[in-house]
């Protein structure tokens, strides 16, 4: 049959599931297609968040496979944040995965504005790159005593970090930003098109505790600054500008 309300698994929870079967060094991943994937279920946003998963880990894949050792977790400045680190010949990778409480249930906005991770036995020359299909950029970290302190900034649910000395013409860094230019012209399309299915199902819950007089404070509000926010996005798509529509 088919649903006619929201159901989980929501795409922050198949995220934070992902990010962690990875950290906990699983190699591999596999996800079941059938009708929850459907609009028959609602199921559009899971899609699309698989979709992006893909991206995300076909980016880093090499390394995850190179790996040395088990990944070593540590913790960040955030109580609720801990980053699992996975060190390689060429490499070392840092994931850090929201891990707050009550995330099975209703994952939270898992948001932190400035996020510092102390990653461990990094190399003098090499250099943070924060890799995501959407989105390339390099990142200061600065030596501290027994590593590197990196500082995230505007970090949401789980990210993923490269330091790498690999900067050849056939090395990591120019592999990166070759894949980041293929991909995100559709991971730019993926997270509208998510966030927009995800919006209607917020706003529709949100009318019914209207409905029930449990109106949230700020709920219009915030639900009105989220629909600028994906116009601002559909505008940066059409004109070319796919990082910033991302």
């Amino acid at each position: 049959g088919r649903f006619n309300e929201p159901i989980g698994p929501q795409p922050e929870q198949i995220r934070l599931l992902a990010y962690t079967a990875i950290g906990a060094g699983y190699r591999g991943l596999g996800y079941w297609s059938d009708r929850f994937l459907a609009d028959s279920h609602m199921g559009r946003d899971r899609l699309l968040a698989l979709a992006l998963l893909n991206q995300e880990f076909r980016m880093i894949e090499p390394l995850l496979a190179a790996a040395e050792k088990p990944p070593q977790w540590v913790e960040t400045s955030h109580p609720f944040v801990q980053a699992a680190i996975i060190a390689t010949e060429k490499a070392i990778v840092v994931l850090p995965i929201w891990m707050g409480p009550g995330s099975q249930y209703v994952p939270p906005q898992g948001y932190v504005a400035r996020l510092i991770i102390k990653v461990p036995m990094v190399p003098e020359n090499y250099v943070a790159w924060e890799v995501s299909p959407g989105r390339f950029r390099s990142y200061p970290a600065k030596p501290v005593l027994g590593g590197r302190e990196l500082v995230l900034e505007n970090f949401s649910l789980t990210a993923a970090v490269v330091f790498t000395g690999d900067l050849g013409p056939t090395g990591l860094v120019v592999r990166f930003q070759e894949m980041q230019r293929q991909m995100r012209k559709d991971a730019a399309q993926w997270t509208h098109d998510q966030a927009q299915e995800e919006l209607v199902k917020v706003a529709r819950i949100h009318e019914e505790l209207k409905q029930l007089g449990k109106t949230l404070k700020d709920g219009d509000a915030l639900l009105e600054t989220a629909r600028q926010w994906l116009e601002k996005s559909r505008k940066h798509r059409l004109d070319g500008e796919y990082t910033e529509a991302y």
